[in-house]
């Protein structure tokens, strides 16, 4: 198996030729006949990245393509990187090598009111999920309270009894997203006017697909349109009608919420009918069954899914295990993100060969902690041997000696690190220089693994109050005052020397809003933040951005990965900063790369190195 799958770990896996549409909008069609093993399709959510985990089994995801559903009649490429945290996901796969893997959220659209426990989008009511093993993540957004009437949310989950979404993801949108979804079931329909939640959808405008397709009170559709939205009806530019089924003899594991309970042989769980009279029950027994309960279901499916074996879900913190590299990082009391999952490390955090002051951006680690009110609790942390010949980064403070040679290199080690660190005459220094080197003092090494040396291509001093480190910060503003702003749900403080600039001009204060998509440099003052710069971005339509780490970059070759996301740079994209080539491309570079995708591959308009 390839190292560096990406996708997640799927609390639902239908082994089977296709997937149910009941609870989804993944839409699979999986080819008969041929060869080989057998295709098989999984449906859940995303908790946690690495390589793909399901009952047990790892799945390599170097040659997925990747897929959101938002507009129901047409699939848009994204990069792998794109798929986070508690999104709903359909993945295709054979011999566990994922082919094909689809997001679809359950509603995108403003918010009309919002509550302590939950909130209302599009006429539809979304609760946060009380059920520590089924939590709700949020990206954009630390808590409800930072959201205002009119932020734009996208929200992945399932529908409870009462059509209610129980949330697993709640996603912050730049105020400028413009298409709206809502998937649900239809009620009180009159010609092609019915309701979703409490939303009223007018379809008389709508391309229906399947074209042969009828609107009928109970169906499952998904819904859209791009038009400009200010409440009351929805005028649906597209509506998608039922979906795929799951075949006779299918094999089917299954997590998820109880809906519906009438009876141990009569119930529905994700949207799919389930009989457990035949099923070995483990942590509980039939009469524990109820509406509400969480539990997971293996068995085979006919006209229900027929339950060999029940296992009841017990309310304790969801598990999540992460793989990759550090970003976001300013400091160990803040939260920092690992595969784009928002995580924070404590006094209860075990750390493996190192210690909290080598955790940096780009540092590579494998975690696992609980998931609390959106963000991971890690209780274990490992930090992952940089390869021989790979650049990389190290973090942490100088311990024992500094050694000067007769040539003025040094060689010194950091708390918590096994290699020894050699500067060269070619070493470059920023925030400080050679002399400045000494025990304690905090620093960046950026370099590669020469034998059991680390050579140092450039040391940066993290710990020079004269001359301070700038931070990066990127994401959706949020509460935004004269002399504040929350980015990512981090307070930023916003002084009379921040400059603003839109897409590379001067713009006044005044231009920062809420939604606004913004990258702040920053520099740390005592506890603070304070912005030096706050550039408001203006996304391209089609544009995908990923971060990361290059590897699999052969000399000369014009395509490598950033993190599991294939790349191209064949199409001459600008490069930034402009003194830096294609040539400076090497396995263990911290890229971001701006392009669009297609046939997973995503081609470069611009590289910026990090």
């Amino acid at each position: 198996m390839m190292n560096g799958g990406f996708l997640a770990r799927l609390l639902v896996l239908v082994t089977a030729s296709c997937v149910a549409a009941c609870g989804g909008d993944m839409e699979a069609r999986i080819g008969g006949g041929g060869t080989g093993a057998p295709m098989a399709v999984g449906l859940g959510t995303v908790s946690g990245f690495g390589s793909v985990i399901v009952n047990g089994e790892s799945y390599d995801d170097s040659s997925a393509l990747a897929f959101v559903d938002e507009r129901p009649d047409q699939a848009t490429p994204i990069p792998v990187s794109a798929i986070r945290l508690g999104m709903q996901i359909g993945i295709e796969h054979q011999s566990l090598l994922i082919s094909k893997a689809t997001v679809a959220a359950e509603v995108i659209g403003p918010v009309t009111s919002v509550a302590a426990s939950g909130l209302t989008v599009l006429g539809q009511t979304v609760r946060v999920n009380a059920d520590p093993a089924r939590p709700t993540v949020f990206d954009g957004l630390s808590m409800l309270s930072d959201l205002t009437i009119g932020s734009i949310v996208e929200v992945h989950g399932q529908r409870a009894a009462n059509q209610d979404i129980l949330a697993t993801r709640i996603e912050l949108k730049p105020s400028g997203h413009r298409a709206v979804r809502v998937a649900g079931t239809v009620a009180n329909l009159a010609g092609r006017t019915f309701m979703i939640g409490g939303l009223v959808i007018n379809a008389d405008a709508a391309a229906v697909v399947p074209a042969n397709a009828a609107l009928a009170n109970g169906q499952r559709v998904a819904v859209w349109t791009d038009a400009n939205y200010s409440g009351g009806a929805l005028a649906a530019s597209v509506v998608r009608i039922g979906g795929p089924v799951i075949p006779d003899r299918a094999m089917v594991a299954l997590d998820g919420v109880i809906a519906e309970f009438q009876s141990v042989a009569a119930f529905t769980l994700a949207g799919v009918a389930v009989d457990a009279s035949a099923a070995q029950f483990v942590g509980g027994t039939a009469s524990d069954l109820a509406t509400g309960r969480a539990v997971r279901i293996r068995g085979t499916f006919g006209s229900t899914l027929r339950a060999e074996r029940v296992e009841f879900l017990h309310a304790q913190h969801a598990e999540v295990h992460l793989n990759g590299f550090v970003t976001d990082f300013i400091d160990a009391s803040r939260n920092f993100k690992v595969r784009g999952a928002v995580v924070r490390v404590s006094t209860q955090t075990n750390y493996e060969g190192g210690m909290a002051s080598n955790l940096g951006d780009g540092v590579h680690v494998k975690l696992e902690g609980a998931l609390v009110n959106g963000v991971v609790d890690v209780s274990r942390l490992e930090f992952l041997p940089a390869a021989a010949g790979m650049q990389r980064v190290l973090f942490g403070n100088i311990a024992g000696p500094v050694i000067t040679a007769a040539d003025g290199t040094r060689t010194f080690r950091l708390f918590g690190q096994p290699a020894e660190i050699r500067t060269t005459t070619a070493t470059g220094f920023k925030q400080g220089s050679a002399s400045d080197l000494g025990p304690g003092r905090s620093i960046k090494v950026k370099g590669e693994l020469q034998g059991t040396q680390f050579v140092a291509e450039e040391i940066q001093f993290m710990d020079n109050a004269n001359d301070p480190v700038t931070f990066e910060l990127e994401g959706v503003a949020t509460s935004v005052m004269p002399g504040s702003v929350l980015v990512d749900g981090r307070l930023v403080d916003l002084v009379p020397t921040t400059v603003y600039v839109r897409d590379g001009s001067p713009v006044a204060a005044s231009e920062l809003a809420n939604g606004s998509v913004v990258e702040i440099s920053a520099v740390r003052v005592g506890s603070s933040l304070i912005a030096v710069q706050v550039e408001i971005k203006t996304p391209a339509p089609g544009a995908f951005t990923v971060r990361g780490i290059v590897s699999e970059r052969a000399p000369s070759s014009m395509e490598f990965r950033v993190g599991s996301q294939r790349v191209s740079v064949a199409g001459n994209p600008q490069i930034i900063p402009a003194s830096r080539t294609l040539a400076d491309i090497r396995n263990g570079t911290d890229l971001e790369v701006t392009g669009t995708v297609a046939d997973g591959l995503l081609t470069a308009t611009r590289v910026r190195f990090r």
